[in-house]
């Protein structure tokens, strides 16, 4: 059931709030402000209780619209956190995160606490503390595929890679340890757990992650960038909701006042939404005139209990207390009249009757269509024809395509029944994770083409319209199909190897297995889809597969001698990583000593090393020449200022000219260094994936 639920507040500020750039800060140490970026660079600070003497000696708060402050940091702002960082002090600090500088400011001192440069990039910023950091608070830095944590001095304490550039970051006490992981979303579809340096755990999701937040406990939830919500327990997905809209902040807060938080999200269109975080049902939702931009959770007002703070694009701000501190607010009057509804109930019991009353028409409109569409068919065909047989049942199975280099999913229906359409519904079945498959004319047997974008276990949802030959009626019949981690590699035989002229790949991982071979023929039947069946007496064996992606050959060689030994073969080092983790995953092994031989990935990454050099070499050489340039700048203005001052007017205007010459040259030169630069970061990323 959706709740009513009014405001408790409403604040409207003239500068506009930007998307992520929102947070609250108890800047004395004892009173929250709300602190948010806007344009132009600028950082306003809204501080309600601002103390002011009064006459007998007391405080009071104002609260007063106008107590607003401006910071002007004259750089596009990417970033905006808080947190008590010195443990000394009770007053947070701001931490403000621009293209390449972090600066942890004090407000109340009016100081910088550390200004650092960050030539990664700030575009995700983090507060808090975890096991490698001693219970010391850290502010965590995300940049383009790296981490880092500074302390109260500016001193790095931590330093991680990310597979490509941090988008959302957040705590959570994932192995209930006492002690909080960092959970991290990047650009490339994964959610990585960070406990100090190690991964514990990735999880690939259908796009880029926009948002993580904790819940409770080990719970978290995230969004992604096409517009889906879910919940994660550990690293087991609860639920998820996927919409059209794109989902600008995410939080957690018990807005029901049931003692669980709901996952409360803000949306491009201005949609404030709670979901229970255990189901996904929707408890909570009211409507913004503009697109939300931050959720915060805080005691704004001072009135003892948490409120969420809603913050829109036009500079809006909304409070919403939970719905037992809203229900105790209702009149004394009405809650003295036991058993007589007050004016609010009588409202909201004629809305509900309204609401039954519209549903009741729309359901006897829908029954009324489907009578006038059943009347003429009834007419004109004879009867049974246009029903489906009760016995209709649709099956699935799973080939692999090497012409079309897919898989194939192969529905069937057990009659005569046809198949009309096919909507496959997975998260990395295509771009947008769903797709509609319509045959040019209706057949009982039906192959669709699915071609996974990467090598993760999906459930495929089938939604199949069936119905009978000569029916212009169909029914939708559901359907899942388990699609395995490694569905794009088909195995081949030896003589489809000769046919297909394939050639063995020269890079190899080698690694200790001392595990039965029926055990490890188990995990391969059931990832790889395919039907070994161990050989008696056999201590070896060796099996081809071919990626259907780019028809590269991957082989695997297990052998019992010396303890056990398996050997992949592939060109593909991402591969062989997701295939040995996996397996690892599977057999419980923690350890694993490897010898990796990848001749062509270690030339590339030698080869991007050279182009990192090259390209450090010329911004160095071009900072020179911009120096020599500028102080080619300085003496012609000061020239032309004294041709000026002695009324040399033809000395002034060829200074002036060579001025502007030099000018447009210096023009060029920052557009070849801009350039440089971004050559310079995109090869700093190859290096740290490769690394």
């Amino acid at each position: 059931m959706v709740m009513a639920h009014l405001p408790s507040f409403q604040l409207h500020f003239s500068d506009p709030i930007l998307k992520g750039l929102a947070c609250i800060a108890k800047l004395d140490g004892k009173h929250p402000s709300l602190v948010c970026g806007t344009d132009g660079g600028r950082i306003f600070v809204h501080t309600p209780h601002q103390q002011n003497q009064t006459g007998d000696g007391k405080t009071s708060s104002s609260g007063r619209m106008n107590d607003v402050q401006y910071l002007n940091i004259n750089r596009p702002i990417k970033a905006l956190a808080a947190g008590a960082l010195d443990p000394m002090q009770d007053r947070e600090f701001l931490f403000i995160g621009t293209q390449a500088t972090l600066l942890a400011y004090d407000v109340e001192a009016n100081a910088d606490v550390f200004y650092k440069d960050v030539p990664d990039g700030v575009s995700a910023l983090a507060f808090g503390s975890m096991t490698g950091s001693n219970g010391v608070p850290l502010v965590f830095v995300g940049g383009n595929c790296s981490i880092q944590g500074f302390d109260v001095d500016g001193a790095e304490v931590f330093w991680t890679v990310a597979g490509d550039n941090v988008t959302a970051m957040t705590l959570c006490d994932i192995n209930m340890d006492g002690v909080e992981e960092l959970i991290v979303g990047s650009a490339d579809y994964e959610i990585r757990i960070f406990q100090n340096e190690e991964v514990l755990s990735e999880i690939t999701e259908a796009d880029c992650v926009t948002g993580l937040c904790h819940t409770s406990g080990n719970w978290f939830a995230y969004a992604l960038q096409n517009g889906t919500v879910g919940v994660y327990e550990k690293v087991n997905r609860v639920w998820r909701v996927k919409s059209r809209h794109f989902v600008n902040s995410i939080c957690a807060f018990d807005i029901d006042g049931d003692g669980f938080p709901e996952v409360i999200t803000g949306w491009s269109n201005g949609k404030l939404e709670a979901r229970s975080a255990r189901t996904g049902d929707v408890v909570f939702r009211d409507h913004l005139p503009s697109p939300i931009t931050a959720l915060l959770v805080s005691d704004y007002r001072m009135s003892g209990s948490e409120e969420l703070i809603c913050c829109c694009q036009d500079g809006q701000v909304r409070g919403y207390l939970p719905l037992v501190k809203q229900e105790s607010s209702i009149s004394k009057a009405n809650i003295a009249a036991v058993g007589v509804p007050g004016p609010e109930d009588v409202a909201q019991q004629e809305q509900t009757l309204a609401d039954l009353s519209r549903l009741k028409q729309e359901l006897m409109y829908e029954l009324l269509t489907y009578e006038n569409r059943l009347r003429p068919s009834a007419a004109s065909f004879s009867e049974g024809s246009i029903w489906t047989q009760a016995n209709t049942r649709m099956t699935c199975t799973l080939e692999r395509n090497i012409k079309l280099r897919c898989c194939e999913l192969l529905l069937n229906t057990n009659n005569d029944a046809v198949i009309r359409g096919v909507i496959v519904i997975g998260e990395h079945v295509c771009e947008g994770g769903s797709f509609f498959f319509c045959p040019s004319v209706p057949v009982s047997a039906l192959s669709v083409p699915v071609s996974p974008v990467k090598d993760v276990q999906m459930t495929l949802n089938i939604k199949a319209l069936i119905g009978a030959k000569t029916s212009p009626l169909y029914h939708v019949y559901e359907l899942e199909c388990l699609l395995p981690k490694f569905s794009m590699y088909t195995p081949l035989s030896d003589q489809q190897r000769l046919e297909m002229d394939v050639m063995d790949p020269i890079s190899s991982l080698r690694f200790p297995v001392n595990e039965r071979i029926p055990r490890v023929m188990l995990w391969l039947n059931e990832n790889f889809q395919v039907d070994l069946q161990p050989r008696p007496n056999t201590d070896t064996f060796d099996l081809y597969f071919l990626s259907l992606r780019d028809m590269r050959p991957l082989i695997i060689s297990l052998s019992t001698e010396d303890g056990g030994q398996m050997i992949i073969r592939t060109d593909n080092m991402e591969l062989s990583g997701d295939f040995v983790q996996d397996l690892c995953s599977n057999l419980m092994i923690t350890e694993l000593e490897s010898i990796a031989d990848f001749p062509s990935e270690m030339d590339e990454f030698c080869r991007v090393l050279e182009e990192v050099e090259n390209y450090n070499t010329t911004r160095q050489q071009m900072t020179m020449d911009m120096a020599d340039a500028c102080n080619q700048v300085k003496a012609l203005l000061i020239r032309a200022e004294d041709a000026r001052m002695l009324g040399d007017m033809k000395l002034m205007k060829r200074m002036y000219s060579e001025l502007y010459s030099a000018n447009n040259g210096l023009i060029l030169e920052h557009t070849k260094r801009a350039t440089n630069h971004a050559a310079l970061l995109s090869a700093l990323k190859q290096v740290r994936i490769k690394n």
